[in-house]
């Protein structure tokens, strides 16, 4: 399915974190291979290193639908 550039270059294991979430949304590549988004992240104290409040309003948007589809190991299905 990879052309000879992208077997050159690393294949989809080396791709940004939004390459792989579609790859994984389209079923291409299993959710293993994405990075973890723990939606549990949303319940720490504001005292936590990583507390979501603290974000960019977008990325916070953001963190928290992925979270959400990695949760659920979602695929779209083509059938």
């Amino acid at each position: 399915m990879q052309g000879p550039f992208c077997t050159r270059t690393g294949g989809s294991i080396c791709t940004s974190s939004w390459a792989k979430l579609y790859l994984c949304l389209l079923g291409i590549i299993p959710w293993e291979r994405h990075h973890p988004v723990p939606p549990e992240s949303r319940l720490l104290p504001d005292w936590a290193p990583f507390y979501l409040e603290r974000m960019w309003c977008h990325a916070r948007m953001v963190y928290l639908h992925v979270g959400y589809l990695y949760r659920s190991l979602c695929v779209y299905a083509t059938r």
